[in-house]
């Protein structure tokens, strides 16, 4: 198993070469899963709750 991560400013090709990729991957038998930032960010986030002695705590949400 492993795993390829993709970076970049937003609208500059992330999603297309994903699915190039995931293409390509698929061809050779290799099981492939995208997973978007955009619909995870959804469901579990970091929540900054409280700041005590320099230290952040957070909490998912």
């Amino acid at each position: 198993m492993f795993c390829i991560w993709l970076t970049g400013i937003p609208g500059s090709g992330k999603s297309t070469i994903a699915k190039e990729l995931a293409d390509e991957l698929k061809k050779k038998n290799i099981s492939v899963q995208i997973l978007r930032l955009d619909e995870i960010r959804k469901v579990v986030t970091l929540r900054i709750t409280a700041k005590r002695n320099g230290i952040l705590f957070t909490e998912h949400r």
